[in-house]
């Protein structure tokens, strides 16, 4: 079963990021990892997160590197830690607890398959 990193962006928003947590806290895909960057908050936010769910993996970036920057440190995390697939979520999203499998079963039925993304 392909190991799927989802990585999520986080700047100043706790509420938002913790109900994303909650929601992907009870996804039925088995084989992921789940890594939060903080983009250079100024609150303790992320910090905060990390307190109620340790289970994951946290990077801190010291500045705002905007949107792109943010999601690549977390990207480079999965590259480095065997990661089959990445995927991104905004922080103020909720998912459905089976949303993953289809999207694998999709990305595994062509190698050439570079991009999938829910409808």
């Amino acid at each position: 079963m392909p190991k799927v990193f989802i990585v999520i962006l986080n700047w100043n928003n706790y509420k938002d990021a913790k109900e994303c947590l909650e929601s992907l806290e009870k996804i039925t895909y088995p084989n992921f990892e789940l890594a939060v960057v903080d983009n250079g908050s100024s609150d303790n936010s992320t910090k905060d997160i990390q307190n109620e769910f340790p289970q994951y993996v946290y990077i801190y970036n010291n500045d705002n590197l905007g949107y792109a920057g943010g999601v690549n440190a977390g990207m480079r995390y999965a590259f480095e830690n065997g990661a089959d697939y990445i995927f991104t979520l905004n922080n103020d999203m909720m998912v459905d607890k089976s949303f993953l499998e289809p999207l694998v079963e999709a990305a595994k039925t062509d190698e050439k398959i570079g991009l999938v993304g829910p409808a």
